[in-house]
């Protein structure tokens, strides 16, 4: 059957509304907000999508048409949702992130009132960032490594934990110590 394409789209329109398509039907029947592997393979879908503009429009001498960007984000969502299958959640990231700031705030070198005026919250806000980073890196494993995915392992949580408490310690007495009132560097 002959298809006759209608107005052709722009090549920032057409990635936009291709990852935004992908990106629905995704979370489809799980509304949750994105895993940061997620957003990976989202990233890459991009320059799918990028690419098949680029090629449709040397094949075709003209850019795709509304139609041709939702075929295309139906052809590749069947082809590669086995890569954004989700398993069984051990822990968030968020929740990883509270994880670690709560067992700062229980250690004996965190007493809000021996700090300069916002010393404590940078060093709570530092610490934050660093259990992001550390949730990030270690949730991305290709498949059959499924115990070292932190997100999918209770193992990984604990040993990401104590990795952090004792860089903690170790921050804490090369670096946060700057920031005890009497021995700063940073008081007014």
């Amino acid at each position: 059957m002959v298809r006759f394409l209608t107005e052709e789209l722009d090549k920032d329109y057409f990635v936009k509304q291709y990852i935004q398509s992908f990106k629905r039907i995704l979370l489809v029947g799980d509304a949750n907000k994105l895993s940061a592997r997620e957003e990976s393979l989202l990233e890459l879908e991009k320059k799918s999508s990028e690419l098949f503009f680029d090629s449709f429009l040397k094949q075709h001498g003209r850019a795709p048409d509304e139609d041709s960007l939702l075929e295309q984000v139906k052809v590749n969502f069947l082809k590669r949702s086995h890569f954004f299958k989700r398993s069984a959640q051990v822990i968030d990231e968020e929740h990883f992130i509270l994880s670690h700031v709560d067992q700062v705030k229980r250690m004996k070198e965190m007493k809000r009132e021996i700090f300069v005026e916002g010393g404590y919250s940078y060093i709570l806000e530092r610490e934050k960032k660093l259990a992001r980073d550390y949730f990030r890196k270690n949730d991305d494993y290709p498949e059959g490594y499924e115990e070292l995915i932190i997100s999918r392992s209770i193992t990984a949580v604990n040993c990401g934990l104590e990795k952090l408490a004792n860089n903690f310690i170790e921050s804490f007495n090369f670096f946060y110590r700057g920031y005890i009132r009497g021995n700063s560097m940073h008081e007014l």
